[in-house]
């Protein structure tokens, strides 16, 4: 066998198809995947800043920021929530008003606190995003909130959240009267700001919140999905390909196939005898065509209209008329049949139209016809 039949057979094999399909998804998973956009630990907080219902222009709260400290592995939030206001709050932020931040392509927000200085059951997490023809970036709360409550737990430091899990709180769209309906799905591609805020903390004493890693990420889930699928497929093929090597390795030889000679009439003389026999039965009917005697049969047009020419030199309309003028010519000379009569039984639907064909072979009208001395 030949190099290039080999490579035929690998290259038309089921299994290699589906392999080479797994590879360009796994790569364009590849190509696609985005790095972590990491916030926390940061080389830098320039950025970031604090603020609380004491700073808001839209409060009058006395809630208390004690200090906020970025170290080498993470930021430190200690704050005091005073009751002056109904809902007190105080938080940090990373603002991206110069230029927005684009998360459209991460799929989950990793948090890892540290549980040594945590001291809150629970904190906010809220991302902020600009809405086109509706938000104004002087005016931080027409900016629309998508946030998710994050609660821990004993002995876990690192939650993953799911951006999916983010949510525009129903008094958002009360302050600003509107609906989801009304702004669609959020633009993530426009992202604001990203918030991290106090929940319901304990009023008039400190709180911490501590984070040691705070990034966007994309989940590799159906990276290693795909990855073990071609693995797998890569194995079989290889598996299957050793065992049929080894079993051709143990053939001894040829099987030895005996044939014989067959001998049958040749092709063309069937068709030949059935196209002349089926016309010299059918041409009486004036329904009769050469399609109708295509289906028939079986034998193509084409094939049918070669045959006559081959054998008679005439198209199947002119071989076809012939035979029947050749026994109109006949009925004219031994019937007193009608004119009408013999046209129909030859094959003719009209009389007009069987005395112009039968002038066109004899030169002759049907009634001169018979009364000539011609037989």
């Amino acid at each position: 066998m030949h190099l290039s039949d080999n490579f035929k057979k690998l290259t038309t094999s089921p299994i290699i198809h589906i392999v080479s399909v797994l590879l360009i998804i796994i790569v364009q998973l590849i190509i696609s995947h985005k790095s972590d956009f990491v916030l926390v630990p940061s080389v830098t907080t320039a950025n970031c800043s604090v603020y609380s219902d004491a700073s808001s222009s839209y409060d009058t709260g006395n809630s208390i920021i004690n200090s906020f400290r970025t170290k080498q592995d993470g930021i430190i939030f200690d704050y005091t929530l005073n009751a002056k206001e109904a809902y007190p709050y105080a938080g940090f932020q990373w603002n991206y008003r110069d230029t927005f931040l684009d998360l459209s392509g991460y799929n989950n927000l990793i948090v890892t606190i540290d549980p040594e200085s945590t001291t809150v059951s629970s904190f906010l997490i809220t991302l902020q995003v600009f809405c086109n023809g509706f938000s104004d970036l002087s005016n931080t709360i027409s900016l629309r909130f998508l946030s998710k409550e994050l609660f821990i737990q004993n002995g876990i430091v690192r939650y993953t959240i799911p951006i999916s899990d983010f949510v525009t709180p129903d008094w958002w769209y009360k302050r600003l009267n509107t609906s989801e309906y009304i702004l669609g799905k959020p633009d993530l591609t426009q992202t604001v700001l990203v918030n991290i805020q106090s929940s319901a903390d304990s009023v008039g004493i400190s709180n911490v919140i501590a984070i040691r890693d705070l990034r966007f990420g994309q989940s590799n889930r159906y990276l290693f999905i795909y990855a073990g699928i071609f693995i797998l497929f890569l194995l079989l093929y290889i598996i299957t390909r050793s065992i049929i090597t080894n079993g051709r390795k143990k053939c001894i030889g040829a099987i030895p196939i005996h044939y014989e000679k067959i001998s049958v009439e040749n092709c063309a003389d069937q068709d030949e005898r059935m196209i002349t026999e089926y016309i010299g039965k059918n041409f009486t009917n004036p329904e009769f065509s050469l399609l109708s005697m295509s289906m028939d049969i079986g034998i193509s047009t084409y094939k049918i209209s070669s045959v006559i020419k081959k054998i008679h030199q005439l198209t199947f309309k002119q071989y076809l008329n012939t035979i029947r003028i050749a026994e109109a010519k006949r009925l004219l000379k031994t019937s007193d049949l009608q004119i009408a009569q013999i046209a129909y039984r030859v094959g003719y639907s009209t009389a007009p139209h069987f005395n112009r064909i039968f002038k066109e072979f004899t030169s002759l009208s049907p009634n001169a016809y018979r009364s000539s001395s011609d037989f």
